[in-house]
């Protein structure tokens, strides 16, 4: 296998049948062949079956396991390696891994071991959190410190159990409210969104499907009563969770519903879309302040700016893209669209330049960032400057909510160009500041 990374940067513009908006992607492909988990694929002269992906916590990093080893992708390094070959396969043997903002490497496997690891460290640490074997299927971390896994202690008849971590995984507990049913259950998809934790159940006898709540981080669980039956089973139905509502889908299906009642009525995304046939979604994804939503399907991609009216991407359809096969869609700071052989980083819309309109025109920079008690937004592009000072100034934190507003940018001078906002009083995150259109993200310390 090739050592040397191939970084390609193209922009490639994405129309719509009835838009003016582009969307631009930067094209990078990488030595990694593997990226189609549905097939087996040769990796150093051994083929390996991939069981996930998970985009890491820390921006631009891409975890990948498989069924001895594990990789990890840095694109901001242009370096990838693999990590570590994992312990013995008839240990390991992997369902799902995650990485968090402080490095650490998780993978829960069949034998009912959790994995671990700094990816600066040689050494992985593995322990069992039950005395007997349990089967665990899924993790989910809401930070660095507290996660959720679900296992199996008693996989045959399909009873599973949901532990918590307080401290980075070095110490496991049962939750002491589980998720109740009447009848034998997988868990298909397990997802944190802030501290809300979603999980969808799949009933093997009657081919039910539900969807559970909890509102602080796992502890207590809400029953979601109405549930589109979606035609097969798979192991992680699309979800999406976004102010209140929520987004679902199947790969081997035409439902992608939508509900903006946490659950108790659905609507159907083919009723209300003007293209209509959505079928085959893969995955889903939003930017987190604004409407600018995504849905995977094998062919391409579909795009919305309202979350009710999709587009599809007919870029594909290019000479450069025909053999796409896109398998996964990843999003935690930045939006990827991992293939076979590349992955596609979303670099932002293009829209008709308009005068005297900050939203059109590119060139806002925000420092410290981090920042502590002050930020100070700079407009790089001096044609802007004139038209910022008509402009309201929003901050959103990562859930989309509007924390700091001000009716003009005029209010917040510090010179020209530039404007001073006073952050001291908004807790630690990731917040992301809009003028008009025009939108950059900050970590507040």
């Amino acid at each position: 296998m090739k050592t040397k990374i191939l970084l390609l940067c193209l922009f490639v513009m994405i129309y719509s049948e009835s838009s003016s908006q582009l969307i631009k992607w930067d094209t990078l492909t990488t030595d990694f062949d593997y990226f189609n988990r549905q097939h087996f694929h040769t990796i150093n002269e051994t083929r390996e079956y991939i069981y996930s992906f998970n985009l890491g916590s820390i921006v631009n990093n891409l975890l990948v396991i498989s069924e001895y080893d594990i990789y990890k992708k840095d694109f901001s390094e242009q370096i990838s390696f693999k990590l570590d070959q994992m312990y013995n396969p008839n240990e390991y043997r992997p369902n799902d891994c995650i990485m968090t903002e402080n490095n650490i490497i998780y993978v829960v496997a069949d034998s009912g071991y959790i994995f671990q690891k700094n990816i600066f460290n040689k050494e992985w640490t593995s322990r069992k959190i039950i005395e007997e074997s349990a089967l665990i299927y899924n993790i989910a971390f809401k930070d660095s410190l507290f996660g959720i896994i679900s296992n199996y202690p008693d996989y045959e008849n399909l009873i599973p159990e949901l532990h918590y971590t307080e401290d980075g995984g070095n110490n496991w507990s049962k939750f002491e409210n589980q998720i109740e049913n009447e009848k034998p259950f997988l868990i298909t998809s397990f997802r944190f969104f802030q501290d809300t934790m979603i999980v969808i159940t799949y009933e093997p006898e009657t081919k039910n499907r539900k969807i559970y709540f909890s509102f602080n981080s796992g502890y207590n669980w809400d029953y979601i009563n109405e549930f589109p039956k979606f035609s097969s089973l798979e192991r992680h139905n699309s979800i999406y969770f976004k102010n209140g509502k929520l987004w679902v889908a199947s790969i081997r299906s035409e439902e992608f519903v939508f509900s903006d009642n946490f659950g108790l009525t659905w609507t159907k995304v083919n009723e209300v879309n003007s293209n209509e046939g959505i079928r085959g979604i893969r995955n889903i994804t939003f930017k987190d302040n604004l409407n600018e939503g995504f849905a995977l399907n094998p062919y391409g991609v579909y795009y919305t700016t309202d979350g009710l009216n999709w587009e599809f991407d007919r870029n594909h359809e290019d000479k450069q893209l025909e053999k796409l096969n896109l398998t996964q869609f990843n999003y935690k700071d930045e939006i990827y669209l991992i293939q076979d052989s590349a992955a596609l980083k979303y670099d932002g819309l293009i829209t008709s330049i308009k005068q005297n309109d900050v939203s059109k025109i590119g060139g806002m920079s925000v420092h410290p960032n981090p920042a502590t008690d002050f930020i100070t937004i700079q407009l790089s592009n001096k044609e802007l400057q004139p038209f910022a000072a008509e402009e309201k100034v929003q901050i959103f934190d990562a859930l989309g909510l509007e924390v700091i507003s001000t009716p003009s940018a005029a209010l917040t001078p510090t010179g020209e160009g530039n404007l001073r906002i006073d952050v001291s009083h908004l807790p630690a995150g990731v917040y992301f500041i809009r003028i008009g259109e025009q939108v950059s993200m900050f970590v507040k310390h």
